[in-house]
This record gives C-alpha cells, structure tokens and sequence, in this order.
C-alpha cells in the first residue's frame, strides 16, 4: 500500500480509476516512469555521447520512449524546456535502470556541467 494513502479509502469512480484497492499485486503493479526537464544544454557533444549509451540501457531495461523533445507549451507557472519521459514496467524497475551499470556508464559520458537538468522516478497510478 503507498504510504500516503489509507486503506479506508473508497467511493466513486474518478476518471476511470476506483478508489477503494490502493493494493496491487505483483502481477499489477503501478508502471514507474523517469522525467527529464533540461533547463540547458553547455556541451552539445558530451550530451549526445550520454543519449547514445542511455539508450542502449533503456532498450537494455525493457523501458519505453514516451516523450523526447518535441513541442512544449509552459503552462502555471512552468518553464519551456526540453522534456524526456521514459516508462518501466514498475517504479522499482525505473530506479534499477538509473543505479545499473549501463545507465551509470551514460551519466559518466554526461559528466558534471555539460546539462542543467531535473530527473526524477514517479510512480503511475496503474
């Protein structure tokens, strides 16, 4: 059960989802998903050795693209930025990926300075 919702909860239907089985099994647990919001890029060439490893270890990690570049439109209080949205098949399997070994090979590609980035793992509703 996720630690900040109760067991006592239940009721309607919201969008699609029921409320009332924060539980899941192992065969149905919530998807994990890691985003990427690149506020600048300093070295073009150091960022695009990182993408060439990291995504030989998302293809390694079975994780799926959603969204790399592409339009972004600000909106409350957001800034324009580059963002990348990677899925696995499960939070935990999201954070394997960023502590393996083929992903920490990509950061040291990356090294310190070349991006200003924000990464973060969350966890999907289903």
């Amino acid at each position: 059960m996720s630690p900040q919702m109760s067991s006592s909860i239940s009721g309607p239907v919201v969008g699609a989802h029921y409320f009332s089985d924060w539980q899941k099994t192992e065969n149905n647990m919530p998807k994990g998903y890691i985003v990427a919001m690149y506020r600048e890029v300093k070295d073009p060439k150091r960022l695009a050795a990182y993408a060439e490893l990291a995504g030989k270890a998302i293809k390694e990690a079975g994780a799926k693209i959603l969204v790399r570049g592409g339009r972004v439109k600000a909106l409350e209080s957001a800034v324009e930025e580059r963002t990348v949205v990677l899925e696995f098949p499960s939070f935990d399997a999201a954070l394997e990926y960023f502590e393996g070994p083929s992903y920490q090979k990509a950061l040291a590609a990356l090294g310190e300075g070349a991006v200003v980035r924000e990464l973060r793992a969350v966890e999907g509703v289903d």
